[in-house]
């Protein structure tokens, strides 16, 4: 039971350490497209 409860607290580390890293990405991105909606 607990190798499983383990397991599964790995697996959200992991998808928490990728969104993290997606992170300023995802905001250089919205920057960039809201920058183009105003200029039009």
């Amino acid at each position: 039971m607990s190798t499983e409860v383990s397991t599964l607290l790995d697996k959200m580390q992991a998808m928490l350490n990728g969104f993290i890293i997606l992170l300023p990405n995802m905001v250089l991105a919205l920057i960039v497209f809201r920058g183009l909606l105003v200029q039009e």
